[in-house]
């Protein structure tokens, strides 16, 4: 979940960012993001606070990187919403923190941040859905290492998975389904991404 401010001092670079013409640079946004204890994404210029999910988000979350962290060995990196996410467009310099992603580029390796992510996964909730399918999924499917962009709902047991190869259409994933992840060579059953959560 995002929100503009957390605490007094959010809120201030946050409209000072709003009001400047020359908008938060990405210096600004990695120093205020080191001094904080919150976690923040930057997007468009502007500094957004992150807040906490609910039970089901968080379930989803462990299942689904307990799965992958068992299924995936080296060079590949399993995140799961504490690493930032850079993502470099024609127009400006963004951060996020996707709920998980994947990195398999050795040369990946910042201690800050991962740019070459094979596999991004989104938990989809009320206040995070739109931005989730529509800006952060534009702006990231511009990353050239990108392969797969997944978005699992918290209400129903429906996964949603797009591929570059398929032109980034949605492919659908229900509670009895196998969920392929071609990016990382790994499969996961639905029920077990969905482990704990009663519908």
């Amino acid at each position: 979940m995002r929100t503009e401010s957390h605490s007094n001092e959010e809120a201030h670079v946050v409209s000072t960012a709003l009001r400047k013409p020359n908008r938060v640079t990405e210096r600004e946004y990695l120093d205020f993001e080191s001094a904080s204890a919150l976690r923040h994404e930057l997007i468009g210029g502007v500094i957004y606070g992150m807040v906490g999910g609910i039970d089901r988000h968080k379930l989803i979350c462990g299942n689904l990187f307990a799965g992958l962290h068992a299924r995936l060995s080296a060079p590949c990196q399993v995140f799961s919403a504490q690493m930032k996410l850079r993502v470099e467009t024609s127009d400006d310099v963004e951060y996020y923190y996707p709920d998980i992603f994947v990195s398999y580029d050795p040369g990946d390796r910042s201690r800050l941040h991962r740019e070459r992510p094979n596999l991004i996964v989104e938990v989809l909730s009320e206040s995070t859905e739109k931005d989730d399918r529509h800006g952060k999924f534009l702006t990231c499917r511009q990353i050239p290492s990108l392969e797969e962009y997944v978005l699992i709902a918290q209400d129903v047991p429906q996964i949603e998975i797009m591929r570059r190869r398929s032109s980034w259409k949605p492919e659908f994933v229900f509670v009895e389904d196998t969920l392929a992840l071609e990016s990382v060579s790994a499969s996961i059953m639905s029920r077990d991404i969905y482990r704990g959560i009663p519908f």
